[in-house]
């Protein structure tokens, strides 16, 4: 009588390991404050150690999970490296501190089965990649080991835009410059040299001069300075009612004097050219001669 039985591999439930990346942190933190919010008077410090640490381990219970993978890794139940394994296990309860010998002998069997895991799991990859993965109907599985690797998954995948500093996932632009401003002084060799600087500087204001380029710098024509009896001359030209009317020069808001200097997209080739953005700020347009320009400006767009 013949009796056959089906192949099972070994099933071993390895230690169980707290997941921090499901864990609720905001509960988490919520319990640990309510529970050390009141601490008792006259307490030693051990007792406030204990209390202290039975905080966090309830809270943790609570918040964050554990688990435990049963199955075990597929180069697990290899006979060389389970034979491994048992020497060192064997060798560590053997270890007596007082024979160095003891010692020498579970630190070669430890470096021992650490190269026969390396070894078996490199060997154990090539097989699958060579027998399981080179297949036309593999492709999925292919690529979910890629974004495994990469760090993603098939529901969750990361802006490719951000980036990890310090364990967060940084999004807005300063963030991102200061973490690189922060590892760039670790990694950077260069020492600043105050002489260099200052003529770099120098180079770099005779390059750009800031005179302007309508004028030269010789603030006439439409960039000279203006009276103030002109002013009220063009203030009385204007009609101005109780009510401002729409601006003729592009219908958009009403003719009023913050539309005209700041916003008026009629005026941005203008404004570009006097202040060198198209939206000034409030400091710069009290200039008398940009003013005056922008004043020209508007006056020949409201009068075609």
């Amino acid at each position: 009588m013949t009796v056959r039985s089906g192949f099972s591999s070994s099933r071993r439930v390895r230690k169980a390991r707290w997941a921090f990346k499901k864990a609720d942190w905001s509960a988490w933190s919520s319990e640990c404050e309510a529970a050390l919010a009141d601490p008792p008077r006259g307490a030693t410090a051990q007792q406030l150690c204990t209390r202290f640490t039975a905080a966090l381990q309830k809270a943790s219970a609570r918040h964050i999970p554990r688990g435990a993978r049963a199955d075990p890794k597929p180069w697990a139940a290899d006979p060389e490296l389970k034979e491994a394994i048992a020497d060192r296990r064997s060798a560590q309860a053997r270890v007596d501190p007082a024979v160095p010998e003891t010692i020498q002998h579970y630190v070669e069997t430890r470096r021992r089965a650490a190269e026969v895991e390396a070894r078996v799991s490199r060997q154990r990859f090539h097989q699958m990649v060579s027998e399981e993965l080179n297949k036309p109907n593999s492709i999925g599985r292919v690529s979910k080991i890629l974004k495994r690797w990469e760090g993603a998954t098939d529901d969750d995948h990361r802006d490719g835009q951000a980036m990890e500093h310090g364990g967060h996932l940084l999004v807005k632009d300063g963030d991102k410059a200061d973490a690189f401003c922060h590892t760039y002084a670790w990694v950077s060799r260069q020492v600043r040299v105050p002489k260099v600087d200052r003529l770099a500087k120098q180079q770099r204001k005779a390059l750009t001069p800031s005179t302007c380029r309508e004028c030269d710098g010789t603030r006439v024509g439409c960039c000279g300075a203006f009276s103030m009896d002109e002013l009220v001359r063009q203030l009385n030209s204007l009609k101005l009612k109780k009510t401002p009317g729409w601006c003729r020069a592009c219908g958009e808001e009403a003719d009023t004097p913050d539309h005209v200097l700041l916003r008026c997209p009629a005026l941005m080739n203008a404004r570009l050219r006097i202040f060198g953005t198209i939206f000034p700020s409030l400091s710069d347009v009290r200039r008398d001669d940009a003013v005056a320009a922008l004043a020209r400006v508007a006056r020949y767009l409201q009068s075609r």
